[in-house]
């Protein structure tokens, strides 16, 4: 199972959209929004592990062994997150 974390924080015009993106188009991948202002240690140990910078929102998708398939810093327009979680399924199957 692959699980998206959306890295962003509040003000943030780019990481309000990519939620509503997510929140419209995955039903099918559970998904988090982690608040990188929030330093709180589980947050500050995922901001270290997926070294995510300032610039936002940050995209991880990864396994439930947490290996990495899919990092992008950014926005993604709905066709390329489809993308992007359909080929992180596949290679998450063929590990």
């Amino acid at each position: 199972m692959i699980k998206i974390l959306l890295f962003g924080k509040p003000g943030c015009p780019n990481c309000e959209k990519q939620k509503e993106v997510f929140e419209g188009r995955l039903y099918d991948v559970e998904w988090e929004y982690i608040d990188i202002t929030k330093r709180q240690e589980d947050v500050e140990v995922k901001i270290d592990y997926y070294e995510i910078g300032e610039s936002l929102p940050h995209i991880i998708i990864e396994d439930e062994d947490h290996e990495i398939l899919f990092s992008y810093n950014g926005m993604l327009a709905p066709k390329k997150v489809v993308e992007a979680v359909g080929n992180a399924k596949r290679k998450s199957q063929r590990n």
